[in-house]
């Protein structure tokens, strides 16, 4: 079974990634190093998280183009509103200099060979009045995330000098920096990580059998303590409401005091929550502002994988790290997760909450892969914080 780099450099091949796009001006000047966190940005890692978060937004400012559109005609992808393609930033080839391409899996015939669309024809045009659109669709969503107090003042600013930092040639200079390629292929069989109902942390109501794992330890707005999970574990994959539902977790009585559809994910309010397993798993909080970085290595503990399980990061949604209401982000890496593991929380080194874990691709699967919700989806929907 091949990982979705290993599957985009097979299709597309190893080939020259071209120069760094932090080069580009006003980029080169550090405009967008600067309103990220020192920790994220020092030392090599930084570097690469900054390529792998300007290699994103070009990819963002591609699909806000019109050309894009005809591009998904003529790669003849196949979708619906209720079958959406799993769209997906894929870094592959060179680890400390990859190519970052566009990997799209989508409803199609499954015995249907791969298309490739190279990204060399696009006008600059174009590009320019993409990234207009881009930049102003941000600063909307900015303006619904301020208004709904979902993302905080901080972290507000952050996303804003974000795009201001983002000019109209960005997009242009950047497809003369690098080579990008768009890649379409049958999105292969998934399974959710918490069908069927064997030993596992999170019951849909006390004295069932578990369904999924817990994921956070967090607090709501009203600075209640609780946990995270995945929505359709505890709502038996229905997804629906679920408000005031009765909850066991870790043998704790707790109660489902908010949840969201999009993501996935509910808040189970637990007031008598103080020691415990929870108390063992510190982070440093949902990552923002930046994308994850290529090939990092991370990990989580699930009830049916086991503590301390370590995977790659493969790929990621293109619209992170912005958060969206209504657009389910996901990361997405080697596939480890196993039935049971639904909710678990996916952490880097740094302590840094990147996502929780969804769905994986099914048995011989063609890439194969797990994937994870974006965590600050979840916190923002559900108004968490960590503690």
């Amino acid at each position: 079974m091949a990982s979705l780099s290993e599957f985009a450099t097979e299709k597309l091949g190893d080939f020259s990634p071209g120069g760094s796009l932090a080069d580009i001006d006003p980029i080169s000047t550090g405009e967008v190093k600067k309103n990220l966190p020192p920790y994220l940005t020092e030392g090599e890692w930084g570097n690469q998280r900054i390529e792998a978060l300007l290699a994103t937004i070009f990819w963002q400012i591609v699909m806000a183009s019109q050309e894009y559109q005809g591009v998904l005609h003529e790669l003849a992808v196949r979708g619906g509103p209720m079958l959406q393609p799993e769209v997906m930033v894929t870094p592959h080839g060179m680890k400390t200099n990859p190519r970052y391409d566009l990997l799209i899996l989508d409803y199609s015939d499954p015995t249907l060979n791969s298309r490739i669309f190279k990204l060399v024809n696009i006008s600059p045009a174009d590009l320019r009045d993409a990234h207009l659109v881009w930049r102003t669709r941000r600063l909307a969503e900015l303006r619904r995330l301020e208004a709904e107090r979902r993302v905080s003042l901080q972290g507000l600013q952050a996303y804003h000098a974000l795009i201001q930092a983002i000019g109209p040639e960005f997009a242009v200079k950047a497809l003369k920096k690098k080579d990008f390629c768009i890649l379409a292929a049958p999105l292969p069989p998934l399974e959710y990580t918490s069908v069927p109902p064997q030993a596992w942390r999170v019951s849909p109501s006390p004295g069932q059998m578990p369904t999924s794992t817990a994921g956070a330890i967090v607090k709501d707005a009203r600075n209640q303590v609780g946990v995270t999970a995945c929505l359709h574990g505890i709502s038996g994959g229905t997804g629906g409401n679920c408000i005031g539902r009765a909850v066991q977790v870790y043998g704790q009585h707790g109660t489902v005091w908010d949840f969201d559809q999009v993501s996935d994910s509910c808040f189970i309010d637990l007031p008598y929550l103080s020691t415990g397993p929870f108390a063992k798993k510190p982070t440093a909080g949902p990552l923002q502002n930046v994308t994850p970085r290529q090939y990092e290595t991370v990990s989580f503990d699930g009830l049916s994988s086991g503590p301390g399980v370590q995977t790659t990061v493969q790929s990621w949604s293109p619209d992170i790290p912005f958060v969206q209401r209504y657009n389910q982000l996901k990361v997405f890496t080697t596939d480890v997760t196993n039935q049971g593991d639904s909710g678990a929380a996916l952490l880097d080194v740094l302590g840094n909450i990147l996502g929780f874990s969804f769905y994986r691709t099914g048995l011989n699967a063609m890439p194969a892969f797990s994937a994870w919700v974006w965590a600050d989806s979840v916190f923002s929907a559900l108004g968490l914080t960590t503690l």
